[in-house]
């Protein structure tokens, strides 16, 4: 596994490639997962021309059969993805369709995607020094060590 920066400008390459994906498809509603789909779902937003929608608006108003776009930077287990997209459409029968720039290649409960990598990506806006969660030093072990810094 290697450890990928992906600068500004394949950050705006990424986004219009999605934006390319999804432009025939119709939405009501985005929600991007915080922290890493926020900004991927204001450039769709505005590219689609769909309404930015926030978590507890989904959630507790009315948004009976509304088709909803969620979106994250990289799927990386699915679980978040699978938890919000039960809980939402258990409760309210929307049409959710989940995008993201990446995932990974085991991953294959997200059909909108660029790219399947098994590279750890740091994107722009990120710190390249940022500590990884508990989750990922364990199973990206050789990434964080001294030596590969």
């Amino acid at each position: 596994m290697q450890k990928r920066i992906i600068t500004y400008q394949e950050f705006g390459n990424l986004l219009d490639q999605l934006v390319n994906k999804l432009k025939d498809l119709k939405f009501d509603y985005i929600y991007g997962i915080p922290r890493g789909g926020l900004p991927i779902a204001i450039h769709l937003s505005h590219h689609l021309d769909v309404e930015l929608i926030d978590y507890w608006t989904l959630k507790w108003n009315n948004q009976l059969n509304k088709r909803i776009l969620l979106v994250d930077d990289i799927v990386d287990t699915g679980k978040t993805i699978n938890i919000l997209r039960n809980e939402l459409s258990l409760e309210s029968n929307m049409i959710i369709t989940v995008a993201a720039l990446f995932k990974r290649p085991k991953i294959d409960n997200i059909k909108m995607y660029v790219e399947s990598t098994p590279d750890w990506i740091v994107f722009p806006f990120e710190t390249y020094e940022e500590e990884p969660s508990e989750y990922h030093q364990e199973v990206y072990s050789e990434l964080f060590t001294k030596d590969s810094k």
